[in-house]
């Protein structure tokens, strides 16, 4: 995300009038580089955890008037 940030704090700080935004190869590069590693680490199936612990159920039973 350090790529996106540059870019976004870059932004941030042109005028209202600016119409156009260069970049270097360099940068433009690293942020498809960056794009292209998320895109990949997304598309990586997710492993649940689950755990073997027993189920505790809380019963109240009500005997009526002591």
């Amino acid at each position: 995300m350090i790529e996106f940030e540059k870019l976004k704090q870059r932004l941030k700080n042109i005028g209202k009038n600016t119409t156009e935004y260069r970049m270097t190869v360099k940068e433009a590069r690293d942020l498809l580089a960056e794009y292209e590693a998320m895109k990949v680490e997304l598309q990586k199936p997710r492993t649940e955890v689950v755990l073997n612990e027993p189920t505790v159920i809380t019963r109240i039973i009500d005997g009526g008037a002591f």
